[in-house]
């Protein structure tokens, strides 16, 4: 599902294993919907759905699900504690 927002909101839906720039923003974006989802789990297929097919991992909302949301606003948190001078980039890699 993470894999999958950055591919549409950061990638312009090219999913091509580039380096993308990520602005706080996005990053402030994509850790309010994961608290969100969180929050009202109920949630997840409809505003974080995860996405079938090898390179997404499971499309399953699960525990593992719940933990990779949850993994992900930690290193959203570390990555907005650092100077504003840092620039951010996403990278997936098949």
């Amino acid at each position: 599902a993470i894999h999958k927002w950055f591919v549409d909101n950061v990638q312009g839906g090219t999913d091509d294993c580039g380096n993308y720039y990520v602005s706080r923003e996005q990053l402030e974006e994509l850790k309010k919907l994961c608290e969100q989802v969180l929050q009202f789990r109920h949630l997840a297929t409809d505003k974080l759905p995860p996405t079938q097919g090898f390179f997404f991992g499971s499309d399953k909302v699960d525990e593992y699900y719940f933990q990779d949301l949850e993994q992900t606003v930690q290193i959203i948190d570390d990555c907005l504690a650092l100077p504003n001078s840092w620039e951010f980039e996403y990278h997936s890699s098949w």
